[in-house]
């Protein structure tokens, strides 16, 4: 097994940069507003396929029954708030430049892989790398089904209430596989994006945990969560900035630690370096 990072980078532009050490926030961004949306529902594709096939195979009526359950509950997740902030094993990248950066000055705040894991479960989310290989993907929902099956849950979408007229009371179905399926989803992306060697952190809804808040969009408004950086009061957790391709890398370098300088909320200042990425859009 290959040992964790000791860094991931998140990558940002200057409005981010200023945000994010002005705030002590990081933000999570509703994954269906995001460019890459479509690759959540992939996993939803491979677990229909695998419930299908368990089902013909299957010649227990109760194992049925609880695959036709599974199937029902995927169908019914249409919407979702879930959430997700990206990372890269990658300091310096030319595509992760281009991708999230584009056209103006950019920053790779580089995190301490350990402190940003527990900020993760301290805001009751997760951090988890992506998977890029199909057979790796199937295998990790084939599990999840079975994991799912070996326990009870209900198999059925409701019943009449005895009580009150023309009344009909829904259950959930299929015990917590559709919750387990959204944290899993959002981790499964195309193999051509393997050389990102991204991580995600993922949040999934919580009634009172996180207020959804809203920012400006290129069409529509984004949602968002916020999760918090601070660890003991301070901005621990980044320790290094690298300053993306610029037309005057030292006398950005030399604002950033001014602005490091002049961010209280640092206990050890994080080192600030300058890419070497061939990228020239000025």
């Amino acid at each position: 097994m290959n040992a964790n990072p000791k860094l991931l980078y998140h990558y940002t532009n200057q409005m981010g940069l200023l945000g994010i050490l002005d705030s002590a926030i990081l933000r999570c961004t509703q994954i269906h507003y995001l460019n890459d949306s479509t690759e959540f529902w992939h996993a939803y594709e491979i677990a229909k396929r695998i419930l299908v096939r368990e089902n013909s195979l299957s010649l227990d009526e109760k194992i049925s029954g609880k695959l036709t359950a599974l199937k029902e509950e995927i169908s019914s997740l249409v919407a979702t708030g879930t959430c997700i902030t990206s990372f890269t094993e990658s300091q310096d990248m030319l595509s992760q430049w281009r991708g999230y950066v584009g056209n103006q000055p950019g920053f790779a705040l580089g995190f301490d892989f350990d402190a940003l894991k527990q900020i993760a479960e301290k805001a009751s989310s997760e951090l988890h790398p992506c998977a890029y290989d199909g057979e790796e993907q199937e295998k990790a929902v084939l599990d999840l089904v079975r994991e799912t099956m070996a326990k009870e849950f209900n198999t059925s979408p409701g019943y009449w209430d005895p009580d009150r007229a023309n009344t009909f009371v829904f259950l959930k179905m299929g015990g917590s596989f559709g919750t387990d399926l959204m944290k899993l989803a959002p981790l499964h992306k195309n193999e051509a994006f393997a050389e990102e060697k991204e991580w995600r952190i993922v949040y999934t809804p919580r009634p009172k945990k996180h207020t959804v808040k809203y920012r400006p969009g290129a069409s529509t408004l984004i949602p968002f969560v916020e999760i918090d950086l601070l660890q003991n009061g301070l901005l621990s957790c980044i320790k290094e900035i690298v300053v993306g391709p610029c037309a005057h890398p030292e006398l950005a370098k030399t604002a950033v630690e001014g602005l490091i300088t002049s961010t209280v909320l640092f206990g050890q200042r994080p080192r600030v370096l300058t890419s070497r990425a061939p990228l020239r859009y000025w």
